[in-house]
């Protein structure tokens, strides 16, 4: 299956994960959230892209282990970088709580391994 990416930078390509299903969990996420919320993570997917980091921990931040964190309000999308410079991104979400729900992170150890064929 094709790579879909999100935004071919400078520096990093931000691509989502496709599962063996066809599914692409990010990206239907994203689809549905209203327009200026998905504008905004785009703008982050284009900092990262074109510029290689985002210094401000409210939008972009490490998460645990090999994940790190998008974050616009309570929207969060997990990713994790690959050789190549690439970064992938697994799901999104709205944290509804201060911590972030273990099932989420559990949620994308299980795409990442789906995608990596692990």
């Amino acid at each position: 299956m094709a790579d879909v990416v999100a935004y071919a930078g400078k520096l990093f390509s931000i691509e989502f994960a496709r599962l063996r299903n066809g599914s692409i969990p990010a990206l239907e996420f994203l689809n549905d959230q209203k327009p200026q919320h998905r504008a905004r993570i785009f703008y982050l997917f284009k900092l990262l892209g074109d510029h290689g980091r985002i210094s401000n921990d409210e939008h972009f931040k490490k998460f645990r282990g090999d994940f790190w964190e998008f974050k616009n309000f309570q929207i969060r999308l997990f990713c994790y970088f690959r050789p190549g410079k690439r970064v992938v991104v697994t799901h999104g979400f709205i944290k509804k709580k201060n911590a972030t729900n273990q099932a989420e992170f559990d949620r994308a150890i299980s795409i990442k391994a789906e995608y990596e064929g692990i």
